[in-house]
């Protein structure tokens, strides 16, 4: 096995990837986001091997390493990261003290994420909440498993925890196998040798949030998630579920680790237990769940490729399943890196499986 050094990528290449990044994206939101999202971006290409790094895969290269190499400020952009998270958990409050404005902003008016389509883009706020408590509990191993059961489906499924990276490699694991390998059966032990830590411990240094599989499968396709959400519960609904989504991007390089899309779910589901049931979540759940035979073909955009320019149509990924959902005007364009199904393509799968499988009460 490789040791703890040679699978952290070298400072010289997450810069040179950030750059070659960045030099060739354009994303629909302000500049603070757009960041965030490549650092992302280039933490999962040092893990896969892509880009710069030609094929050497560094498995155990987190953000804090990319924002390190980068010369910012970790707990800085931790702490930023936070923010936009509380701000989607302050307009939720205010929208269920019936006090929200009808566009997702937050309470200066900012577009929540930084994400410039907000700013215009009418939404009821009762159906944003509902969004949010879909798309929050949606990739809950407990909701997985319960689509599971009742659809008759295969998912896999996990969550991300704080890990201690010297005890997790001192098992024999590193980021690679911890987020590949199925470790439901092995959690109880993970936690007794100190390789997954309690979600309220603080991370940096040795200790990093990193995603531990619990169960391998076929996954689910967020544009799903939000381009159903829509169909169903109207476009309020898609933003919600959109929101959620980026909630789930994002908590995993905050100050404390927490599931927070799942904590504000279950805050409005507290608060308002008439807005959504359980068996429209475990139905939601179902319908943005991949079918076996669409492994390769199915979008699944990260929340990067959902805000990506593409300049042949001036148009992004997720204005196109808002245009789509309002009827208004929209372009067929491809969708990240599954050239096999078009965003034309995708809305007619997804109205399809709407179709076919009736809303619960």
């Amino acid at each position: 096995m490789r040791n703890s050094s040679e699978k952290i990528a070298p400072q010289a290449v997450i810069i040179r990837d950030f750059h070659d990044l960045s030099g060739r994206t354009r994303l629909r939101c302000t500049w603070a986001m757009e960041r965030a999202l490549l650092e992302i971006a280039v933490a999962s290409h040092a893990h896969e091997g892509h880009g710069a790094f030609q094929g050497r895969k560094y498995p155990n290269t987190t953000e804090d390493h990319v924002a390190q190499a980068l010369g910012l400020d970790a707990r800085a952009e931790r702490q930023q990261r936070q923010t936009w998270i509380d701000d989607v958990r302050g307009y939720a409050e205010a929208a269920i003290a019936g006090k929200a404005p009808g566009f997702a902003v937050d309470k200066d008016g900012n577009p929540l994420f930084g994400i410039g389509i907000f700013r215009w883009l009418e939404v009821e706020p009762r159906d944003v909440l509902i969004g949010l408590a879909l798309g929050g509990l949606r990739d809950n191993p407990t909701w997985r498993r319960k689509a599971q059961e009742i659809y008759n489906i295969e998912i896999g499924y996990g969550e991300a925890h704080p890990v201690n990276i010297p005890a997790m490699e001192a098992v024999g694991l590193d980021g690679y196998s911890l987020s590949q390998e199925a470790h439901e059966k092995d959690l109880q032990d993970l936690r007794a040798k100190g390789v997954i830590l309690p979600d309220s411990t603080e991370q940096g240094g040795d200790v990093q949030s990193m995603y531990v599989r619990y169960q391998t499968g076929p996954g689910a396709s967020d544009d799903a998630a939000v381009l159903a959400a829509g169909l169903l519960y109207g476009v309020g609904a898609a933003v919600g579920s959109y929101l959620a989504d980026a909630i789930d991007t994002l908590e995993k390089y905050t100050p404390t680790h927490a599931d927070q899309d799942d904590a504000i779910a279950e805050m409005i589901r507290e608060r308002m237990p008439d807005l959504v049931t359980d068996a429209q979540v475990v139905h939601l759940t179902f319908l943005a769940s991949t079918p076996p035979d669409m492994l390769d073909t199915l979008p699944d955009s990260t929340m990067r490729h959902f805000l990506q320019e593409d300049p042949g149509v001036d148009q992004s990924i997720l204005e196109s399943h808002f245009l789509y959902l309002t009827g208004r005007p929209w372009l067929p364009m491809h969708m990240g890196h599954y050239p096999l199904m078009n965003n034309e393509e995708l809305y007619r799968y997804v109205e399809d499986r709407v179709g076919q499988n009736k809303t619960p009460k």
